[in-house]
């Protein structure tokens, strides 16, 4: 990415990261309320009922939610590998031609 686009790209980055972690909450209450037991015993809880095993459920949601956050940094190890060598010899070549480019232009 383009030096003078990292202000652009790190507001994108910013506005998708506070997206998720405003929903993250309301997902792990809504599934801990729908794992959660019920007064009869284990089962789907239903989410207007009392929950008396409301800490089953979200005890079961943790664990639930530790598959996507271990795939996620996965995948996102994974392509950090192959692209991350790629990517810095573009900026630095970007800085380059940015730098000789306002050499060459006069003020």
């Amino acid at each position: 990415m383009h030096s003078r686009l990292w202000g652009r790209a790190e507001s994108v980055r910013t506005v998708l990261r506070t997206f998720l972690e405003a929903t993250a909450p309301l997902l792990i209450g809504y599934l801990s309320t729908r794992l959660g037991g019920t007064a009869t015993g284990a089962g789907l809880g239903h989410p207007t009922g009392a929950q008396p095993r409301g800490a089953l459920g979200l005890d079961r949601t943790f664990l639930i939610m530790l598959v996507p956050l271990f795939a996620a940094a996965a995948l996102l190890l994974f392509v950090a590998r192959w692209t991350y060598p790629r990517d810095v010899a573009t900026a630095i070549a970007s800085e380059h031609a940015t730098r000789e480019t306002e050499r060459a232009t006069p003020l």
